[in-house]
């Protein structure tokens, strides 16, 4: 029961990271905004302020200024995003130290006491911290490949966490791999499609073997192929008319997938959580450098047409 609470309550699992040595940013535990506006000065004013029950980057800010603190701590506290869960919320609120660098996820599963490693990605975020990208596989040297499966092993077995798939979410700031968070299940946004284009390895037939007991070999090995995802949303609310970019885009070849679930006269929101995606692109080439050069070629060019 202890393992499995590290996996669904944000504060049992940095406690437990905590006293397993599993190099994770700093953190406190704010029950009221006295206690928040302590430890955001203890933190140099300037640190994370999380929700504790969800996921899906929902209610993560950064707060550098006594206002950005007071919005983060009255978002979370009073439940302005109105999310809705069939549990009490909790009255708790992480206080967590800013770790820059990249932002890297290690994705595999254990058996047995056996822990593999199966891909890297780089996640893509805005400002506000939602997630809007990822390539796979991650860019990195064989040095900080190393360091990065070292900690993200070592977090899945601090967690407890067994005969599971998992996802592991790592900050690299000069060389140095700091755990954020761990879940026991693959990625989301599709990432599992790409993994299994660029490996061969599915992440949800492996869950399956695993739930039966049935022995997995997956291995790492080098990817076939080089993939990105990227979500298609607006920096500002309003009517939507239409998307610019789209025909060259695909013209420039390497598009595998493309979705958009705005229609023109919709109403759309500014990216403030996941739920204001509205579409999504999948890229794929030869190597590394085509498919981000094809990335980044749509996030200069592809853009929506929003209204007032």
């Amino acid at each position: 029961p202890a393992d499995a609470a590290c996996h669904h309550v944000k504060t049992a699992m940095k406690r437990r990271l905590v006293e397993r040595g599993v190099r994770t940013p700093a953190y406190t535990i704010a029950r009221d905004y006295a206690s928040a506006l302590e430890a955001w000065e203890k933190f140099g004013r300037d640190c994370m302020v999380k929700m504790v029950d969800l996921s899906a980057s929902v209610n993560i800010f950064r707060a550098r200024t006594k206002p950005e603190l007071h919005h983060a701590f009255d978002t979370i506290k009073h439940n302005r995003r109105d999310v809705q869960v069939p549990f009490a919320l909790s009255a708790e609120i992480i206080m967590e130290e800013f770790v820059a660098g990249r932002e890297l996820t290690a994705e595999g599963y254990t058996q047995d006491g056996r822990v593999e490693i199966l891909n890297f990605s780089q996640k893509l975020t805005e400002d506000n911290f939602i997630v809007v990208g990822h390539y796979i596989p991650a860019e990195m040297t064989a040095a900080e490949e190393a360091a990065v499966a070292a900690v993200a092993q070592q977090c899945v077995r601090a967690l407890g966490l067994r005969n599971s798939v998992f996802h592991v979410e790592i900050h690299l700031r000069d060389g140095v791999p700091y755990v954020i968070e761990c879940a026991a299940r693959p990625p989301g946004q599709h990432t599992v499609d790409l993994i299994a284009q660029c490996y061969g390895h599915d992440l949800m037939d492996i869950s399956l073997d695993l739930a039966v007991g049935r022995p997995v070999e997956a291995k790492r090995r080098p990817p076939h192929a080089h993939c990105a995802i990227l979500a298609l949303y607006s920096r500002q609310s309003g009517i939507f008319r239409r998307i610019e970019g789209l025909d060259a885009l695909q013209a420039r070849g390497g598009v595998t997938h493309l979705k958009v679930a705005a229609s023109p006269g919709d109403r759309i929101n500014a990216l403030e959580t996941f739920r204001e995606k509205f579409g999504l692109v999948m890229l794929r080439d030869s190597s590394a450098a085509g498919v981000r050069e094809k990335a980044e070629w749509l996030r200069q060019n592809v853009r929506p047409v929003v209204e007032p």
